[in-house]
């Protein structure tokens, strides 16, 4: 299982991660289809980071957690099926890999110099090279051996 923390400071943001736990309690049992899931993670960007995190270090639970600096409001437990996972990886991170990485890596690969104006952070070809395939070995590896990368 994952684990999202979300720490909340401004007074708005306070009073409705207060009521929603006042409403549904503090530990909320849901799966990414249920109605509950959609309350309990009332922001769509974070459902969607929840997903994203679960599909792409398959897992199937992750633990969001709604706080501020000495409290814990509520904890919710979603549960997203095999299915939304593969659809995910399939519809969203793939094409994403096919279309915008993989001909990055081909220019790359035939280019011997790069404009540093352009690209900002590395001046030469190969620290942008070795930035990307160091990226895709890790990736490659995370696919092939289906579980996440060891801690460091």
């Amino acid at each position: 299982a994952l684990l999202e923390v979300k720490t909340r400071s401004g007074s708005e943001a306070i009073k409705k991660v207060t009521y929603i736990a006042k409403t549904m309690g503090s530990y909320i049992k849901t799966n990414s289809r249920e109605v509950d899931f959609l309350r309990a993670v009332p922001d769509k960007s974070y459902r969607l980071q929840l997903l994203h995190h679960a599909a792409v270090m398959n897992a199937l639970e992750v633990f969001y957690v709604e706080s501020t600096v000495h409290q814990i409001h509520y904890i919710v437990q979603v549960t997203f099926s095999r299915e939304d996972l593969q659809k995910y990886v399939n519809g969203m991170i793939r094409p994403l890999l096919r279309l915008h990485v993989e001909p990055i890596v081909k220019i790359l690969e035939q280019k011997s110099k790069l404009d540093f104006e352009v690209n900002g952070y590395v001046c030469d070809t190969h620290t942008l090279k070795q930035s990307f395939f160091i990226a895709e070995e890790l990736y490659d590896w995370v696919v092939t051996n289906n579980k996440p990368l060891p801690p460091c």
